[in-house]
């Protein structure tokens, strides 16, 4: 069984020493100290203030069991169908463009060799594929 070291838990201080730390009417009136108070324990009694996330990383680092974080299942299939679906929007248009390139009759058209590509007439769907295919290196990478 994990055993937890009792200082870790020791720096999360209880719901109720939270609120018993200040009065009601402080909380109401909005009046608060201007400085801590000279208690020798002041930073012991606050310790959600002092140690805070850092410790609460140390106490998740700790242990295997103890590293959970969510996952966002739901959002992270959300983003990969639209990224399936811009993706393959774009493929469609690709098969379109090779098609049209292959039906072009100018013997300058060619979809043997990406060097011809960036030379091609920017109004023509041999300079418009080899965009394509540029603005589908980054969706591919992710």
């Amino acid at each position: 069984m994990l055993q937890i070291p009792p200082h870790t838990l020791s720096c999360f201080p209880s719901p109720m020493s939270i609120q018993s730390s200040l009065p009601l009417t402080n909380v109401v009136t909005g009046s608060f100290p201007a400085s801590p108070s000279p208690d020798p324990n002041y930073r012991e009694n606050r310790a959600w203030k002092y140690y805070g996330y850092p410790s609460f990383c140390d106490f998740m680092a700790s242990d295997n069991d103890l590293f959970l974080l969510r996952r966002f299942g739901h959002l992270n299939a959300r983003v990969l169908l639209n990224l399936q679906y811009r993706i393959s929007s774009l493929e469609k248009e690709l098969r379109r463009l090779d098609e049209e390139c292959r039906n072009d009759p100018s013997p300058k058209v060619r979809s043997d060799s990406f060097e011809y590509d960036k030379n091609a007439d920017p109004s023509g769907s041999q300079y418009q594929r080899a965009l394509l295919i540029n603005d589908l290196y980054p969706l591919l990478k992710q």
